[in-house]
C-alpha cells in the first residue's frame, strides 16, 4: 500500500484486513510492549499450527508460523539523513529507499520448545484426570495453551535489508530507539468508550469521558513538566485552596480527633493529629475535571449531549492529544516520519458530522505540519460512504479481498484503467461521491436504467423472500446496492473490475432496424424485437462484445437474442468481458423471449407477463397510456420438448429463484447440458438412477431388507442359497455398472426394483421426497423405466395430496427403450385426471422436406409444423429428405461419400451421423471386425457354453485341468457345433488351433458382451462419462497406448511425458523416448502383443496390475487380441471417442446433426423389421411399433439433409418409399 504524503483513505467491505493492518502497524510501530497473540495469526495458520503440535512427534514445516510487516522509506537530498542513516545499508547514489523489515515468528528453537512444554502441559492433564486425552480433547487443550501462551514463543526482529541482495541484512532488533527516531505512530482507535447515561458497568466511566480527555490534554500540553508555565500556575492556586481546605477540615474532624484522644492513642504519637489538604496539580485533574455544555447560565453535562456530538468533540481531542505526545515526546525532537492512524472517525456520528468530519481533518493536521514542523502521514480507515464521498478520490486506498489474499488499490490506478476516456472517469466520480459511494462498500450491486426498475427492484427483493422465509440469506439481508446509472453501465466497467464488485446490470434490449431518413441517409430506428437487426444498447454492445453495430453491418440483434444465460455471465479476461460461468463476476440480463413474446424495453416484458393481472386491474394503473389494447386475448408459443423444459426453468427461476427443482434426465449428456444453463443450488439435476440412488442409498438398514426380499421373491435373480436375510451383508449395499448380489452390488436394473420396493413399503420415503422438492422434472418420459412411472403416477399420493409439483417433458413416438408398458402407464394417468396433457405441435430442428417424412411416421395423430420463431433452428428452412437403395453390393462409407448429394457432408462426428442399428455393422464399416468378432461372437466361446451346459445335463463335470482340446476329443460328440459355428471352424481353421491348449473352464466362462469392447461411447463434448468403466482392463491398457500416439501425433509431447509412468527430466531421456514414441507410431499394422511388448520394455505404458490379473484369468482372450494387428484399435479408439461419424440408432437420442444417414439393416433382428414397416405402415405389432418409433428418432435428428437407405428392397417398399419422400428423391445406387 503506498501512504499518500498528507492523508490516506483505507476503504473495503468487511474483513478485508483493514483493522489487521492497524493491529500490526501499533504492534509494530507504536512502542507497545504487547505483542501478537495466537489469534492474530490467519484462520489456515492457525489450523496447520494445531495439527503440528497435537502430534506428539514434531515435524518442522519448511515455512514457519510468522506476523511480518515491510515498510518502505523513500527519500531525497533535502531530507535530513541524521537518524535515518541508522537504518541505511546502501549508499548508492541511486539508492533512494530504506527497506524494513518487522517480524513476530516462531524460530525452529522455540517450536521445539514450544511443542515440548505442550506435551508437558497435556501429560500433566492427563495425570491429573487419572486418564488418557482423545485427539479432540488434546486438539481443544493445545488450542487453549496457545491462546494464553504462544506471544512468550515469539520472537520479534526488525531488519533493514536490500530487496535485490539477499545478503544484506542490518539487525535492528536491539537499536529500536534507532527506528523509533524515524518512525512513530499514534493510534486513536474506534473504542472511544464515548456513551449516553446508561445504568450498566462502566456507565459512570463513560458518561465522564470528555472530561477525562481534558485531564489528559492538559497533562500532555504541559508535557509533564512542574516547571512549565501552566503548571507553576496551576500549583500556586492549589496551595491557596490548601490553606482554606485545612481551616475546614479542622472544624469538620474535631469531634472525631477529641474522641481518638479519648481512648489514649495520640499520646503515643508525640502529638495531636492533624488533616491537612494536599492537592497535587498531577492528579488534580483526574477526577476533578467536567466537561459542560449550554449558556453561562444554564450548563448541562456532558451526558447530556447529542451521541454523535460527543464523539466528535472526543475524536478531535484525541486527535489533539496524540498529536501533542508526537511534538513532545520526552522532551525530544520528534520523529523523521509520523503515522496518525484513525480507525473509523464515523463511529456513533450521523452523515453531516462525518461530512464535516472529513472536510476540516485535512486542515486540521496541515496546521500542525506547519506549526510543528513534524512530518505527519494520516491513515483513516472507515466504512462511511459518506467520507469517502466528501474525500479526494485520489487519497483513496481500496483493499479488496482475493481469494486467501488482500490486494491494496490505488484510486489513482482506476484512473489509468479509463486511459484517454477521461470524461468517462471524471463521470464516475462524480457520481460516485454525488450519490452512491456505497458501492465501495457493497458486496453485490445491481445497476438498473431508472425509475420504474427502482420502484419495482426492492419489491421483488421483498416478494422473493416472502416466498422463501427459510432461506439463510434473504436478498433483503444482503449487502445488494441498486443504483441507477441510465444507459451508462459500461461506464462502471474499469470500476467493477477494480473492486471486484459481484454486478447484476439490468438493462434493454433495444431492438432498431435500419430505414432511410426523408435526408436519404440510413439510420436506427426503434422497432419490436422480432422485426430488429441491431441494438441501440451501448452496455450491451459493450460488455457482450458487440460489433456488427453500425448501419452498414448486418446487426447483432439475432446473436443477442440467442445468448443463454450462461454465455451473459461474464468475467473479465485479459481485458475483455467473457462468458465465466463457472466464476463469473457480471451477469447481463435484458429482455428475453417469454412465453413466446419479446419484449424490448423492461416496462414492455412487465406488462406482458402481467397482462391478466394489469386487465382484471387496468382501473388502478392510472399510467397508463392506450389501455384500449388490454383484452383477453393470449397467445401460444410451440417449441421441442427438450426447450420447453429449459425455457420453464428459466421462467421458473426468474420468478421463484428460490424454488427447488429436481430434473431428471435420460443421459449424461443432457444432465451437462442443463448444469452448463443453469448454476443456481436449488437445481438438482441427475439421471434417473443417480436420482434414485441420492434418494435411497443412505438408508442401508433399509436398503438392504428390500434387497433381500425381492431375491427371496425371485424379482431379483440370484444364484444364492435362498432364502437369505438382510444380515447376509456386511457392508453397504452399492450401486455399480455390473451385478453381484454377493458382494452387495446391485446395477441399474435392481436399484430401479429396490427403490419401487421401498416407496410401496416407505410411506416416509415418499415425504422425503415430497419436502425435498418443489418441482419434480422427467426428461424423456417414454424412456423412463416403468419402475420409475410406477413410483411417480401409482404409488405417490394424489396432486391434490401433495406439495410436490411434477412434469413430464418427452414424446410418446421415441419410446424406443421401455416400449409399450410405460406408455400405458402414462396414458392411464392423463385418463384419470392425474397428469394433464399439454401438445407442442411446432417442431424447431427439421427442415419441411424432413419434417413431411416423420409426420408420416407418427401414429398419435399429431402433425407437426415448422416454428414460427425466427430463433428456431429451422425456421424457414427446406432442407432434403432423400431415399437410396442398391440391388448389388451393400453401400459403404466410401461410396456413400461419391454419390452426388453428399458432396458437401463434411463426414466429420460435428456435422454429419451414420446411423446403423447394430454394432457389428459399425464394426464392419469402422474397421475393427476382429475384434468385435472376438467379443461380441467368439464361436470357439459359444461352442464351450454350448458344450459345458450339455455337459451339466449329463452329470458330467470336466476337470478343472482339462484343456480345450481334450475336452472335446473326449465329450464333442455329446454336443456338436452349430452350423454357424462349424462354418467358422472351416473358415477359420486357427481358431481351434488358438483354443487348444487352454483351459476348457476358461473359455467357457468367458463373457460375450460388446460393452467389454467398446465400453461407453462419447456422443459429444457434454459427455463426460467415465468410457473405460464397462470395458476390459486389456482394452483400458490399449486405448491408453492409442492415447500416447494420439498425443505424440499433435505435438503435445510434454502431456506424453505427464501420461508415462516414469518421470523423465533429463534431456538424454527425453530423447529416448521421443525415438520411441516414433517407433511406436508406427507399429499400427504390427501385432496388438507386439506393441504392449514394446511399449512395456521401452517404459511407454507397462501394464497395470488389473490388466496383468485379467491377463492370468482370461488367457484364451488375451491371446486371440494379441493377435489382432493395432490398427484395429486405432480405429476402435476413433470410434469411442467419437472421433467419427457412426453411431448405433440407439445413441443418439435427444442430439442432432446437419446430415443423418439411416442404415435399414433387415438381418436377422427379432425386435426390428423395416421392409414390413415400410410395406404395411399401419400395422400394429410391437415389432412393427419398435420399428416405427427407431426410424422416426433417427430421420427426427437430422437439421439439413436426411438419407434413408436399404439393401434390396421390395417393390412395396419403393412404392412407400416414393410416396412419402417423393419420386424424384428415391433412388438407385451402387
Amino acid at each position: 500500500m503506498d501512504l499518500r504524503d498528507d492523508l490516506s483513505l483505507v476503504i473495503g467491505k468487511n474483513n478485508t484486513g483493514k483493522t489487521s493492518l492497524l493491529n500490526v502497524l501499533s504492534v509494530y510501530l507504536s512502542g507497545s510492549q504487547s505483542g501478537f497473540v495466537f489469534e492474530d495469526f490467519s484462520v489456515a495458520t492457525q489450523r496447520d499450527l494445531l495439527t503440528l503440535l497435537v502430534d506428539e512427534e514434531l515435524v518442522v514445516p519448511a515455512a514457519l508460523p510468522s506476523i511480518i510487516l515491510t515498510l518502505t522509506i523513500c527519500y531525497d537530498e533535502e531530507d535530513n539523513l541524521r537518524s535515518l542513516s541508522n537504518l541505511m545499508v546502501d549508499l548508492s547514489p541511486d539508492a533512494r529507499k530504506v527497506h524494513l523489515r518487522f517480524s513476530s515468528e516462531i524460530t525452529t528453537d522455540q517450536l521445539e520448545r514450544l511443542h515440548a512444554d505442550l506435551h508437558d502441559n497435556l501429560s500433566a492433564i492427563e495425570k491429573a484426570l487419572d486418564k488418557s486425552l482423545d485427539t479432540e480433547q488434546k486438539r481443544d487443550e493445545v488450542q487453549r495453551f496457545l491462546s494464553k501462551k504462544l506471544k512468550h514463543y515469539l520472537v520479534r526482529k526488525v531488519v533493514s535489508f536490500d530487496p535485490d541482495d539477499a545478503s544484506v541484512d542490518l539487525d535492528l532488533t536491539d537499536q529500536l530507539s534507532s527506528v523509533r527516531r524515524v518512525l512513530n505512530m499514534e493510534y486513536v482507535s474506534a473504542r472511544r468508550s464515548v456513551e449516553n447515561r446508561d445504568s450498566g458497568k462502566g456507565a459512570k466511566a463513560s458518561a465522564r469521558a470528555l472530561s477525562q480527555l481534558s485531564s489528559d490534554y492538559f497533562r500532555d500540553h504541559t508535557g509533564g513538566n512542574e516547571e512549565s508555565a501552566p503548571f507553576i500556575q496551576l500549583s500556586a492556586q492549589a496551595a491557596v485552596t490548601d490553606r482554606e481546605f485545612t481551616k475546614a477540615y479542622k472544624r469538620v474532624f474535631e469531634d472525631v480527633v477529641a474522641k481518638v484522644k479519648r481512648f489514649g492513642a495520640v499520646a503515643g504519637l508525640g502529638g495531636d493529629i492533624h488533616v491537612m489538604s494536599t492537592i497535587q496539580p498531577s492528579t488534580l485533574l483526574n477526577d476533578s475535571t467536567s466537561v459542560k455544555y449550554g449558556e453561562p447560565d444554564t450548563l448541562l453535562p456532558e451526558d447530556h449531549n447529542g451521541l454523535g456530538y460527543l464523539n466528535l468533540i472526543a475524536i478531535i481531542m484525541e486527535i489533539e492529544i496524540r498529536l501533542l505526545r508526537i511534538k513532545s515526546a520526552n522532551n525530544a525532537a520528534p520523529s523523521d516520519i509520523n503515522l496518525l492512524v484513525i480507525e473509523e472517525p464515523e463511529a456513533h456520528t450521523h452523515p453531516q458530522l462525518q461530512y464535516i468530519f472529513i472536510k476540516k481533518i485535512k486542515e486540521l493536521l496541515k496546521e500542525h505540519r506547519q506549526d510543528g514542523g513534524i512530518q505527519l502521514q494520516t491513515i483513516i480507515t472507515t466504512h462511511s460512504s459518506h467520507i469517502t464521498a466528501e474525500s479526494d478520490f485520489a487519497d483513496i486506498k481500496y483493499f479488496r479481498r482475493i481469494g486467501d489474499r488482500v490486494e491494496a488499490r490505488n484510486m489513482t490506478d482506476l484512473e489509468q484503467k479509463y486511459g484517454k476516456d477521461k470524461k468517462q472517469y471524471q463521470f464516475l466520480t462524480q457520481y460516485l461521491t454525488l450519490t452512491r459511494a456505497e458501492l465501495f462498500f457493497a458486496d453485490k450491486a445491481i445497476l438498473i436504467e431508472g425509475d420504474t426498475e427502482r420502484i419495482l427492484m426492492r419489491a421483488m427483493m421483498r416478494k422473493i423472500d416472502q416466498a422463501n422465509p427459510e432461506h439463510e440469506s434473504p436478498l433483503g439481508s444482503q449487502n445488494i446496492s441498486v443504483v441507477e446509472v441510465g444507459a451508462h453501465s459500461q461506464i462502471f466497467d474499469h470500476f467493477i473490475e477494480f473492486t471486484g464488485l459481484k454486478t447484476l446490470i439490468i438493462t434493454d434490449i433495444d431492438s432498431a432496424k435500419v430505414i432511410t431518413n426523408k435526408a436519404g441517409n440510413k439510420v436506427l430506428t426503434a422497432c419490436a424485437v422480432a422485426q430488429g437487426t441491431h441494438t441501440t444498447n451501448g452496455a450491451l454492445k459493450h460488455f457482450l462484445s458487440l460489433t456488427q453495430s453500425g448501419v452498414d453491418d448486418a446487426g447483432d440483434l439475432s446473436n443477442l437474442r440467442k445468448l443463454t444465460s450462461a454465455a451473459r455471465q461474464l468475467k473479465k479476461q485479459a481485458g475483455t468481458w467473457k462468458a465465466d460461468s463457472t466464476d463469473p463476476s457480471l451477469f447481463v440480463a435484458y429482455q428475453v423471449s417469454e412465453n413466446g413474446y419479446e419484449a424490448r424495453s423492461y416496462e414492455d416484458a412487465f406488462i406482458h407477463l402481467n397482462r391478466d393481472f394489469i386487465t382484471d386491474n387496468l382501473e388502478t394503473f392510472r399510467g397508463l397510456k392506450n389501455t384500449e389494447l388490454f383484452s383477453d386475448s393470449t397467445g401460444g408459443a410451440g417449441s421441442g420438448k427438450t426447450y420447453s423444459m429449459l425455457s420453464f426453468l428459466e421462467e421458473l427461476y426468474a420468478s421463484h429463484p428460490q424454488t427447488s427443482v429436481a430434473c431428471v434426465t435420460f443421459t449424461n449428456v443432457a444432465v451437462n447440458e442443463i448444469r452448463s444453463r443453469f448454476s443456481t443450488p436449488v437445481l438438482s439435476v441427475s439421471t434417473i438412477h443417480e436420482f434414485l440412488w441420492a434418494l435411497i442409498g443412505r438408508f442401508q438398514k433399509n436398503v438392504r431388507e428390500s434387497l433381500a426380499i425381492l431375491v427371496n421373491e425371485g424379482v431379483i435373480k440370484s444364484a444364492l442359497d435362498l432364502p437369505i436375510s438382510a444380515g447376509f451383508w456386511d457392508e453397504s449395499i452399492a450401486y455399480k455398472e455390473w451385478l453381484s448380489i454377493e458382494a452387495g452390488e446391485i446395477s441399474h436394473d435392481e436399484l430401479l426394483k429396490v427403490a419401487k420396493h421401498l416407496f410401496s413399503e416407505h410411506p416416509t420415503l415418499t415425504k422425503i421426497l415430497s419436502d425435498q422438492y418443489d418441482v419434480l422434472l422427467i426428461d424423456e418420459y417414454q424412456d423412463t423405466p416403468v419402475d420409475v412411472l410406477s413410483i411417480l403416477l401409482e404409488t405417490l399420493p394424489e396432486p391434490k395430496d401433495r406439495s410436490l409439483r411434477i412434469g413430464f417433458f418427452g414424446d410418446g413416438e421415441q419410446a424406443i427403450h421401455e416400449g409399450d408398458k410405460g406408455q400405458a402407464i402414462v396414458k392411464s394417468a392423463i385418463a384419470s385426471g392425474r397428469l394433464q396433457l399439454i401438445t407442442k405441435d411446432q417442431n424447431r430442428r427439421n427442415p419441411a422436406t424432413v419434417l413431411s417424412v416423420i409426420n408420416r411416421l407418427r401414429a398419435d395423430g399429431l402433425v407437426q409444423v415448422q416454428a414460427t420463431d425466427m430463433n428456431a433452428p429451422n425456421f424457414n428452412k427446406e432442407g432434403t429428405a432423400r431415399f437410396v437403395y442398391t440391388e448389388q453390393n451393400e453401400l459403404n462409407t466410401d461410396e456413400l461419400r461419391k454419390l452426388e448429394f453428399c458432396s458437401d457432408w463434411g463426414f466429420s462426428s460435428e456435422d454429419t451421423k451414420l446411423l446403423y442399428l447394430g454394432k457389428s455393422m459399425i464394426a464392419r464399416e469402422k474397421q475393427f471386425p476382429r475384434l468385435m468378432a472376438i467379443y461380441d461372437k467368439d464361436r470357439v466361446v459359444e461352442y464351450s457354453k454350448k458344450l459345458k451346459e450339455a455337459l451339466v445335463k449329463r452329470g458330467i463335470s470336466p476337470n478343472d485341468d482339462a484343456t480345450f482340446s481334450e475336452v472335446i476329443e473326449l465329450h464333442g460328440s455329446i454336443a456338436p457345433p452349430t452350423k454357424g459355428q462349424q462354418e467358422a471352424f472351416d473358415n477359420e481353421p486357427d481358431l481351434l488351433v488358438l483354443a487348444s491348449p487352454f483351459l476348457f473352464t476358461d473359455i467357457a466362462t468367458t463373457s460375450s458382451n460388446s460393452d467389454r469392447l467398446l465400453g461407453t461411447k462419447k456422443v459429444s463434448e457434454l459427455d463426460d462419462r467415465d468410457r473405460g468403466e464397462k470395458r476390459d482392463p486389456l482394452i483400458n491398457h490399449l486405448i491408453a497406448i492409442q492415447e500416447l500416439r494420439a498425443l505424440f501425433r499433435q505435438g503435445r509431447f510434454s502431456a506424453v511425458i505427464r501420461a508415462m509412468d516414469e518421470t523423465i527430466t533429463s534431456i538424454e531421456g527425453r530423447e529416448r523416448v521421443a525415438t520411441d514414441l516414433k517407433t511406436l507410431d508406427s507399429m499400427s499394422d504390427s501385432p496388438i502383443g507386439d506393441v504392449i511388448a514394446f511399449a512395456e520394455s521401452s517404459g511407454l505404458l507397462k501394464r497395470k496390475d488389473a490388466v496383468l490379473r485379467f491377463q492370468g484369468k482370461h488367457p484364451y482372450r488375451y491371446a486371440r487380441v494379441s493377435e489382432v494387428p493395432f490398427q484395429e484399435i486405432v480405429n476402435l479408439y476413433e470410434y469411442v471417442e467419437d472421433h467419427s461419424p457412426y453411431s448405433t440408432q440407439h445413441g443418439v437420442k435427444g442430439s442432432e446433426w446437419d446430415n443423418i444417414f439411416v442404415s435399414l439393416d433387415n438381418g436377422g433382428w427379432n425386435n426390428y423389421n423395416f421392409e414390413r414397416l415400410l410395406s404395411d405402415p399401419q400395422g400394429n405389432s410391437s415389432v412393427h411399433n419398435r420399428s416405427r418409433m427407431m426410424l422416426y428418432v433417427t430421420c427426427s435428428r437430422a437439421k439439413e439433409n436426411l438419407i434413408v437407405y436399404i439393401h434390396k428392397p421390395t417393390e412395396a417398399t419403393l412404392a412407400r418409399a416414393r410416396e412419402w419422400f417423393g419420386d424424384t428423391n428415391v433412388s438407385l445406387v451402387g
